[in-house]
């Protein structure tokens, strides 16, 4: 992995997109790997850090792989190398979804190393919206609705998806918000029972969550 993310920033892996995202399907695939419920500081640079012993000493060898994927993720979505951007920050969204929608899980309740993991996943859209909101915004906005069209009807994961939404919505652009909102209003008259019952929710977790008050405080 040392070896790996320097090369991320300066390697071409050429104009086979195909290539690109098998690479991003690599990491997201990393990115599971840190179970307990430490959080993720993403503007940890483990490369520069000259003393391993300190680095295992301090963090877990899940937590260290965990943060050099979505390093690495962030490395790819930041490469000057590419022209397609929006390609690339799709593709590791819609990686990323299977974490937020816990769709691998079949049971509930979720377990709590799944929930950490999604915890993990927002997160990093949280900081990818707030490196670069102007370029992000849109595509997460609609990577927003891709979740609510697609979280399952249980009650339970109905709630970590919304309050994962909501938390993603504070980095948002103000227009998207508006977009998203908009969208959601018109998702209540829905001919599927499923997306007008979580529009209500999703709603009124908006409505109840001092929201523009909490973007405030984001913003300043």
């Amino acid at each position: 992995m040392e070896s790996l993310l320097p090369l991320l920033n300066v390697c071409d892996f050429g104009s086979d997109l195909a290539v690109i995202k098998h690479v991003i399907h690599k990491l997201y695939q990393l990115a599971g790997s840190e179970f307990s419920n430490t959080p993720i500081d993403f503007k940890l640079n483990f490369l520069n850090m000259r003393e391993k012993e300190q680095i295992h000493q301090r963090y877990s060898h899940s937590y260290v792989l965990t943060s050099f994927a979505y390093q690495g993720l962030f490395s790819i979505i930041n490469s000057d190398q590419y022209e397609e951007k929006e390609y690339i920050l799709v593709a590791i969204l819609n990686c990323l979804s299977h974490y937020i929608l816990c769709d691998k899980i079949k049971r509930s309740p979720i377990p709590t190393k799944f929930l950490n993991i999604k915890n993990n996943a927002v997160s990093f859209i949280d900081y990818i919206l707030y490196s670069n909101k102007d370029q992000s915004s849109e595509y997460v906005m609609k990577f927003l609705k891709y979740l609510c069209l697609n979280v399952d009807d249980k009650t339970e994961f109905r709630a970590i998806v919304s309050h994962a939404i909501l938390s993603v919505m504070l980095h948002l652009l103000n227009q998207d918000v508006a977009i998203f909102i908009g969208w959601l209003l018109d998702l209540v008259d829905d001919t599927n029972i499923n997306n007008r019952i979580f529009a209500l929710e999703m709603l009124g977790i908006i409505l109840g969550s001092n929201f523009t008050t909490n973007r405030q405080r984001r913003i300043t």
